[in-house]
């Protein structure tokens, strides 16, 4: 008996869904669940690992099979082949990646005619440097065939050395404590009436334009500094200097005492690097961030991490030493990009590995809670286990799930297969009122679709928690903002609230908990509130259901109180052997109604 139930709900989902479906069940979901299950932790820190060793396993199972029908030499040779072609694809690969993005930064430096205005740019004429430093700059710089002149050297710390005197505004240090820098020379630099900063990436070309093209790219949206210009040649690129502390030069101060207690406690910290008994002491203390950082400031950075996410941009450097304090606009800047490509696609396996790596990372440098993978599993668990037996099962995707998703009687399968479909053309830009949300699923659906702001009724406050940890989790998903509301209460006040007016009114499988008096009520304050509305009834309700609800669900229950309270043209769609039919109401005939092709995709 047991067998055939499984059978029957396999040939339901092939038929509802179709055989592709089975695809993404593997591919989309079984992949991903089960390589989270064996490591315990987000793939993104084993892709590498895990492509180089399916790859080294391809190649051995291929030449044992051609070693054994063709002897050992052809086995050989073949494994030799397969390396080669890997290698050659994998390089090609890469060079293809880096031409597209040479090209796009190409492009964009000719969009803003190769050098933007020079307000984009920290002005040499009013940099408040003492006068006999400025004495001495000019002085140099009035020597013939100078274009430029050095006036700062960069240290491995981000502290600066002042070549003609301290340069006010910056971590300025003396030569005998300068430490040189291990990858990229930085100097800061005087040209026309900027004052620039001038990497020099000695000769590593691919870097150089990596961070060339996402600054260009991410200017305007993000804080980073704008490209002044770049010299292919020397590899040298030329960019606005940003006036402020690091972080680290902040974390240094305001964690200056506790330093020193925990040095005098702990003589091991007294042997790390001063970043290192920086971060030892905050780990120990947790003092440090909070004296240093407002929380207005570290949600910014926050949202400005989110924004380069949404701009394909991964690979920043969130360190201490890599972002700027701007004291005067107390707004974070970061500086630095040589390792920060731009990805095709937000959608790729790769830039999603690297995005919720990037989470992690910041999560764990700031103390902060940004959604990832892992706090996403979390949290699910953490509700399933207060509210056993999700009502609306969820695919998440990326193998992130809850309840039997696959199904197409609620939650995300019953939005993909019927309501989805049908819907979606009239939710865009729409306010939507819903009634009995649940866990959220159908109201975060029609928002993905595009309506512009869902307010949801629920009555338990449990689900209503749970409808807006699903819509984080889409949020954190689609890297979107999703306007939900919900209110905690019974569906009957919508009688008594004022809410304002909708364009649409829905009621998944919920109105009929009502009595018949108080669902007519409703409906009638629906066409006070909306021009459409929308039901959907359930067929299959036992008849010994509690409370009459076999026939307040039913179909031809629905259509009837629809057309008697202020809905007179109603549209049914009810797929053959589906037991969820969507009603679809309009306050005047003619309008916002389906066409007969859509009406076909689900009949």
């Amino acid at each position: 008996m047991k067998i055939r139930r499984i059978a029957d709900l396999i040939l339901t989902m092939l038929h509802r869904r179709g055989v592709g479906y089975l695809s993404h069940l593997g591919l989309g979901y079984g992949i991903p669940h089960l390589a989270y299950r064996i490591y315990r932790s987000p793939l993104q820190y084993r892709t590498r690992q895990l492509a180089i060793a399916a790859a080294a396993l391809f190649t051995l199972v291929v030449a044992l099979i051609i070693g054994l029908i063709f002897g050992v030499k052809a086995g050989i040779v073949a494994a030799a082949a397969l390396i080669l072609v890997g290698v050659g694809a994998v390089g090609l690969s890469r060079v293809a990646a880096y031409s597209r993005l040479e090209s796009h930064a190409r492009q964009l430096d000719r969009d803003r005619g190769g050098r933007v205005s020079a307000a984009s740019f920290t002005r040499w004429s009013t940099f408040p440097v003492s006068a006999d430093t400025r004495s001495g700059i000019e002085g140099a710089r009035q020597k013939p065939g100078t274009k430029e002149v050095v006036v700062g050297r960069i240290d491995d710390d981000g502290r600066v050395l002042g070549l003609f005197g301290e340069l006010p505004g910056l971590p300025n240090i003396d030569k005998a404590s300068f430490v040189e820098r291990k990858r990229f020379d930085l100097s800061i630099v005087v040209i026309d009436d900027a004052v620039l900063i001038r990497k020099d990436y000695r000769g590593d070309r691919r870097s150089m334009v990596y961070e060339w093209a996402t600054l260009l790219h991410l200017a305007g949206k993000v804080n980073v500094p704008a490209v002044h210009h770049i010299d292919d040649a020397g590899t040298l690129l030329y960019k606005n200097l940003i006036v402020g502390e690091t972080l680290r030069e902040r974390l240094v101060a305001a964690g200056a005492k506790i330093l020193r207690t925990h040095t005098n406690n702990d003589p091991a910290l007294a042997q790390l690097s001063e970043l290192q008994r920086v971060e030892a002491a905050w780990q120990r203390a947790g003092e440090v961030l909070p004296k240093c950082f407002s929380e207005d400031f570290l949600r910014l950075m926050e949202q400005q991490l989110e924004r380069a996410h949404a701009e394909r941009v991964v690979g920043m450097s969130l360190t201490y030493g890599n972002v700027v304090f701007d004291a005067a606009t107390q707004t974070p800047w970061f500086i630095d990009f040589d390792r920060a490509p731009i990805e095709d696609s937000k959608c790729s396996v790769t830039f999603q590995f690297q995005r919720d790596r990037e989470r992690e990372q910041f999560n764990k440098l700031y103390a902060r809670s940004l959604m990832t993978e892992t706090s996403a599993r979390a949290d699910l668990a953490d509700k399933a286990k207060k509210i056993p037996g999700w009502y609306a099962p969820i695919d998440f995707g990326g193998g992130l799930s809850v309840g039997q998703f696959w199904t197409t009687d609620s939650g995300t399968g019953r939005w993909e297969y019927l309501n989805g479909p049908m819907l979606g053309t009239l939710l865009s830009g729409k306010r939507i009122l819903d009634l009995g949300s649940n866990n959220g699923i159908m109201p975060v659906m029609m928002l993905r679709s595009g309506a512009k702001e869902v307010f949801g009724v629920e009555i338990s406050p449990d689900f209503a928690e749970c409808a807006h940890l699903v819509r984080r989790i889409f949020e954190w998903r689609d890297q979107q903002h999703y306007d939900l509301k919900i209110h905690v209460g019974d569906m009957l006040d919508v009688l008594s609230k004022d809410w304002g007016n909708f364009d649409i009114v829905t009621a998944f499988c919920s109105l009929y908990y009502l009595e018949p008096e108080q669902m007519a009520a409703v409906v009638r304050k629906a066409s006070q509130l909306a021009p459409m509305l929308i039901l959907q009834a359930k067929t299959d309700t036992r008849s010994d259901a509690a409370e009459n609800k076999s026939e307040k669900s039913a179909l031809s229950f629905l259509k009837e109180l629809m057309e008697k309270n202020g809905f007179p043209q109603v549209e049914t769609i009810a797929p053959s052997g589906f037991s969820r039919p969507l009603l679809i109401g309009h306050r005047s005939s003619g309008v916002g109604s389906l066409s007969s092709e859509s009406k076909q995709v689900a009949v």
